[in-house]
């Protein structure tokens, strides 16, 4: 099977996705592709039927974790739905060949809960202002790192502490920043070069333009190190925040709209409180 010319479903997906999710969904449609003979290009997605999508779900979760098969899975509906909106495929077609189960999850939840403690070490070690101002926001905001990346000088505001976030589909939320995390970003302010509609956090090798995201990583881990903390990912101070405030019993929206979800539902997935959680809320319990 090969895509017609005129038009291509596998760019109308990538092109409507964020910046950081685009070459994971790009490389999840090679594989699926490579699994069928071709290349996601070439392949032509409109004629995939009901029985081809049920195969691809068996031969995923055969070879991968439930995550991975899920993450491909969506990137296989996303290029179909965009098959369908091109007119390259009949609704009921689309709707039969999306038709694919979600694996049930059987793994332990990724990323962890990072202590106050580790928090505070990552803050406070060294004499990098820009980089204490990152993790920062990085917990205190809920960040993901291409929002952090996207963060101009004008997106804070010292006086109230309101940060404006910059989200997946470029959707704007704004999230008061506790006034105990405010001072790295203050620091970083009086020394910072950029200019109101600048980058927040310039890079050193880039005049003018942000970090990018591999170098974010790069100065994240390189103050993990020097901190002493145990290893965690880019995510995992977002988690940290979201877990607290649930912790604390904040209504599940009102964390949902914090974390710029969707659907109340991504947000409990991100819950890393532990067992500890499930027993003291047994100990709570009356006795006899």
């Amino acid at each position: 099977m090969t895509q017609e010319k005129t038009k291509d479903p596998v760019a109308a997906f990538i092109d409507s996705l964020a910046p950081t999710s685009k070459p994971t969904m790009r490389d999840a449609l090679e594989l699926i592709a490579k699994h069928w003979g071709a290349t996601a290009d070439t392949f032509a997605w409109h004629e995939v039927r009901y029985e081809q999508s049920q195969e691809l779900r068996t031969f995923l979760m055969g070879k991968y974790k439930s995550r991975t098969t899920n993450k491909i899975l969506a990137a296989f509906r996303g290029v179909l739905k965009a098959a369908w909106r091109l007119d390259l495929m009949s609704t009921d077609d689309y709707h039969h060949a999306r038709d694919v189960k979600v694996v049930r999850i059987c793994e332990l939840p990724a990323g962890r809960r990072l202590s106050m403690a580790e928090l505070r070490k990552l803050v406070t070690t060294g004499d990098k202002k820009d980089v204490s101002a990152m993790f920062a926001l990085l917990y205190a905001a809920g960040l993901r790192k291409f929002e952090l990346q996207k963060l101009r000088r004008s997106d804070y505001d010292q006086d109230s502490g309101i940060l404006t976030i910059r989200g997946k589909g470029n959707k704007v939320r704004q999230v008061k920043i506790h006034k105990e995390w405010r001072p790295p970003v203050d620091s970083w302010l009086e020394v910072c070069p950029s200019r109101s509609g600048e980058p927040l956090f310039p890079s050193s090798r880039r005049a003018g333009k942000p970090w990018s995201l591999t170098g974010i990583v790069a100065l994240i881990e390189k103050q993990r190190l020097r901190a002493g903390v145990a290893p965690f990912t880019t995510h995992d101070p977002r988690r940290t925040l979201l877990t607290n405030l649930i912790d604390l019993g904040v209504d599940l929206v009102v964390v949902k709209r914090i974390a710029g979800h969707e659907h109340v539902e991504t947000t409990a997935a991100y819950d890393r409180r532990g067992r500890e959680a499930e027993d003291s809320a047994i100990d709570k319990l009356e006795g006899l």
